[in-house]
């Protein structure tokens, strides 16, 4: 799972999850994005290993609009923060 970049500051964060259930499709659509409330677009707020959180999927290309799931962050794969801390 990639961590979408908005606006500076932000941060590059990529993760291996694990599906708590089977609630989460094997292949999701292009664009489809997961919303994870109670978590901020901020570097101390990210999605740890061993956390467990409740996503809802916003899809695109006529998948459904919400559909709650629930995952497990396994690793943390890659982090960058460097580069997406300064405006340009």
């Amino acid at each position: 799972m990639a961590h979408q970049i908005t606006t500076p500051p932000d941060f590059d964060h990529i993760l291996l999850v694990q599906s708590m259930g089977d609630d989460v499709p094997l292949v999701p659509p292009p664009g489809a994005l997961l919303d994870f409330q109670g978590h901020e677009n901020r570097l101390n707020d990210r999605l740890a290993p061993g956390e467990k959180a409740k996503g809802t999927i916003v899809g695109r290309d006529g998948f459904p609009t919400q559909h709650e799931t629930y995952l497990q962050v396994v690793a943390e794969a890659y982090l960058e923060t460097d580069d997406f801390g300064k405006s340009v």
